[in-house]
Parts: structure tokens; sequence; C-alpha cells
């Protein structure tokens, strides 16, 4: 893992032929499973301490996607808290994709979407492809069942997902979605043409930014 430099990437079988590579931020409010989830994608592991994620963790994994075509989604696992937000909408702008989590066993997860909304519509691409997911299914007692959800996600004209970061329902299944779409949207060829339209950072300042925030201790970078 770890932050990719470029925007294309070596696929390691031939030499000659490289990845393109897609920015996937999740956003949430803080305990809905985000890093859980990203871990189970990642390492196909799940964390039996919880940590919360302070400013934004990185991460990164090649995705198969049809007729055999691999891709690389860089990964930003976001902090919920809300004194940070201010720094991770920085982000917003170079995302391709971006996942929004609930928690479907606390309510106020599930209400705080319209406001990540909000952010989203303020800070980001308008293209951005946007995906809402459910984690924690493995749990009983669910507060907000399918249904809620799916009409949340038809409100805002998104794919819904459930998922569980502890089993590992759905998560694979969720990114690979996230990879087909960004790529049939052809949006990594839209992001090149419209760097300097429309003031999205370039992946050089992408990273510069996330060196910065190393340097203030907002950001960790995971291997």
């Amino acid at each position: 893992g770890g932050i990719i430099h470029k925007s294309t990437m070596s696929s390691g079988k031939n030499n000659s032929s490289v990845l393109e590579n897609y920015n996937v931020i999740t956003i949430g409010d803080s305990v809905v499973g985000k890093t859980s989830m990203l871990m189970a994608f990642t390492e196909g592991t799940f964390p039996i301490h919880h940590m919360s994620t302070l400013g934004i963790d990185t991460s990164s994994k090649a995705v198969t996607i049809k007729k055999n075509k691999q891709v690389k989604l860089t990964l930003w696992d976001t902090a919920g808290q809300e004194r940070v937000r201010s720094i991770t909408t920085n982000y917003y702008k170079s995302s391709d994709a971006i996942v929004l989590v609930y928690d479907c066993k606390q309510r106020d997860t599930f209400e705080s979407i319209s406001s990540w909304m909000t952010q989203i519509e303020e800070h980001a691409s308008k293209d951005v492809f946007k995906v809402i997911v459910a984690n924690k299914i493995d749990l009983d007692d669910q507060v907000i069942d399918k249904t809620e959800g799916e009409s949340l996600a038809k409100k805002y004209g998104c794919p819904f997902f459930e998922t569980s970061a502890k089993t590992g329902q759905n998560i694979d299944e969720l990114f690979k979605f996230v990879a087909t779409h960004v790529v049939s949207s052809n949006l990594f060829v839209k992001k090149k043409e419209s760097n300097k339209k429309d003031g999205r950072f370039t992946l050089d300042s992408f990273n510069n930014e996330g060196r910065k925030m190393r340097r203030k201790g907002w950001l960790r970078k995971l291997c």
C-alpha cells in the first residue's frame, strides 16, 4: 500500500503495461467502519481494536474488472470528526469516486449523509461518482433497514450497497463496482484534460498536499 506518486503504475506482470490510477475517498461519521472496510478490502483483515482515523490515511490496491482489465485504486480514508472536515474537503475535488458510509445501527450516522452530500456538492467535481453504503449489516437489531437505505440512495441518485467489514460481505463487490464505473465513465481522461480548467489538483499536487499534512501529523501513510 501507500501513496501513489504517478497516474500510472506497472502491473508487475509486464513492464510495458501500466495501470490507470483512480482516487476513491471514503467519508462518513466516526466509527461507521470506514477504516475497517478498507482494511477488509486491501488486506483481508478486520481490526480487533478500533482506532479513529486522524486526518487522512492512504492505501492502494489493483482491481480486475471486465475483460481482465486491471486498474489501481488509491483509497483515501478520511476522519469523521467535525474539526478536520475542512482538511479532508481539500481532497474531494481530486477524487474520482466518493463512498459515503453509515452505520446501520446508528441513526445519527444515517442522517449525517445529507450533510456529507452538501459538502460533496460544494467541494467535489460535479461528475464525481458517489455510492452510499450501509455498513455493519452482520450485526443484529439494525435500526436502519435496507428499504430506508435504498430510499436515501434513490433520493441522491446513487447506487446503494450493504456491507460488513467484519465478515467481508460485499466489500470486494463494492470496490469492483466503483472501479468498473469510473473506468466506463472515462474519468481518468477527463481528469487529465480538466486539471487546469476546473481547479482540480494534479496528482503531483495531490501528493504534495499529503506530504504537508503528514508533516503536521494529520496524515499517516499505510503500507
